[in-house]
């Protein structure tokens, strides 16, 4: 019996805490839209051009985009931890996350306008979050992870 490289198990790790980090985003979203009057308020303090609808409809959406992230980093995790299609967990799980982490680099979720709607911090540690786990899975391309890998390409 071969043990695990610890990139896997630390990795799958990884995954399970960001997908809880998304789905902690997605529940935010979905308490922020329940309550009609916080919707107001944060149109009220200027949030997406102040106007209600705007602020209903991000929210919305936000927390569909969350939680679809979270399906899928949380699966990553799964076939990561259970040693299932690791070849296409590899390629795939590097792809989410270089697109997620250079987006998030150039795009950002943050607003650091000194409002209580600043989330410079959140955005520090989503950044670092998503450069660990981003790094994590390149680390599957070498050494005996890769090796690993190359001898469990079967689910």
């Amino acid at each position: 019996m071969q043990t695990r490289p610890w990139q896997l198990v630390a990795l799958a790790t990884m995954c399970f805490i960001t997908a809880f980090h998304l789905l902690k985003g997605a529940l935010e979203e979905i308490l922020a839209v329940s309550n009609y009057a916080n919707v107001e308020a944060l149109a009220d303090q200027g949030f997406m051009g102040g106007e209600v609808n705007s602020v209903l409809e991000h929210l919305a959406l936000s927390a569909d985009v969350f939680g679809i992230m979270t399906i899928i980093v949380f699966m990553f995790g799964f076939l990561l931890y259970r040693g299932q299609y690791l070849a296409g967990v590899r390629l795939t799980g590097t792809i989410f996350f270089a697109i997620g982490f250079v987006g998030y680099v150039l795009q950002g979720g943050s607003s650091d306008d000194g409002t209580a709607l600043s989330t410079t911090g959140d955005r520090v540690i989503t950044i670092a979050l998503l450069g660990i786990v981003l790094a994590g899975f390149i680390s599957l391309f070498f050494g005996r992870s890769a090796s690993w890998v190359a001898a469990h390409k079967e689910g």
